[in-house]
């Protein structure tokens, strides 16, 4: 698992060094781009692989691996559910995005521009980062460390590739698409070598993604609306507010539409959420007295 996490820092490592080779500010733009990238990620990514690992390990210890498949499909549609519109979200509001949380004082207009690109190379590989944290986790229930450690590294050697090959068309974001690109190529292979403990049910996961797709494009289009009438000119608070608005409408949107297309994920997460609420709510009051 050390090694696992040291692959990915030595993908940061490289990135770093080959920015410094671009113009001046290039390191910088990558760093911001990826703590906007890495919110939904640790939000919601992180989050359920964590709460996977669990139920997996159990499973494994049984030798339950028909139930270690199910619980693993189910977790990556759940991550696609979020991390899809997410990714698509981002990809539309980046510059605004940008511009409301640090275009002040010495980050100038130029500044938002070149963070926004590298933010949208980022925002392609959400679904990735995110799938390849929660398909490994069903590699370390069953003690198999090695795997993803392999994979890690052979996705690092593409890491590297990819960005000596788009470093020069396309400057520091070009440094982020092929981060993007190489976790795609870690997902991928995960979900290759997976394979070895039962079927992953992977038209479940495609059906998914039809449904998720559609509800995106809704959620695309009231982006693509608000974007054309955006105040670019006004202060910084009234863009908040526009911000805030998107980001709300697309939310709502999403939600309503996964409704109404009876999402098995939409109805999963709200039993989730209404699960957590409850124990929130458990656990604040006060304690009983036996009188």
């Amino acid at each position: 698992s050390v090694f696992g996490l040291a692959a990915v820092q030595l993908s940061v490592f490289v990135n770093t060094f080959l920015a410094s080779l671009l113009p001046q500010g290039s390191i910088s733009f990558l760093y911001y781009a990826d703590r906007v990238m890495e919110f939904p990620l640790g939000v919601f990514g992180i989050a359920v692989a964590t709460a996977a690992l669990p139920p997996m390990a159990e499973q494994a210890a049984r030798r339950d691996l028909a139930g270690l498949n199910e619980t693993l499909n189910f977790a990556i549609r759940l991550s696609c559910f979020v991390a899809v519109p997410a990714s698509v979200g981002l990809i539309l509001l980046r510059v605004p995005i940008t511009r409301v949380l640090f275009e002040r004082g010495a980050f100038s207009s130029f500044d938002t521009e070149a963070t926004a690109w590298a933010l949208g190379f980022y925002a392609l590989g959400l679904p990735a980062f995110a799938g390849t944290r929660i398909t490994a986790q069903a590699f370390y229930a069953l003690g198999d460390t090695r795997t993803p450690v392999r994979i890690a590294m052979a996705a690092v050697a593409l890491n590297v590739v990819f960005a000596i090959a788009l470093m020069g068309p396309l400057g520091h974001g070009g440094l982020a698409l092929a981060s993007s690109c190489a976790a795609a190529a870690n997902f991928t292979g995960l979900l290759w070598r997976v394979r070895r403990i039962g079927p992953l049910g992977i038209q479940r996961i495609l059906k998914s993604l039809a449904l998720v797709g559609l509800a995106t494009a809704f959620m695309a289009a009231w982006c693509g609306i608000l974007l054309l009438w955006w105040p670019v000119s006004s202060s910084r608070w009234v863009e908040a507010g526009w911000l805030f608005a998107a980001i709300g409408g697309s939310v709502s949107l999403y939600a309503g539409v996964a409704a109404g297309l009876k999402s098995a994920e939409w109805s999963a997460l709200l039993t989730l959420l209404r699960r957590r609420a409850e124990r929130a709510s458990r656990q604040s009051l006060p304690p009983r007295r036996n009188d």
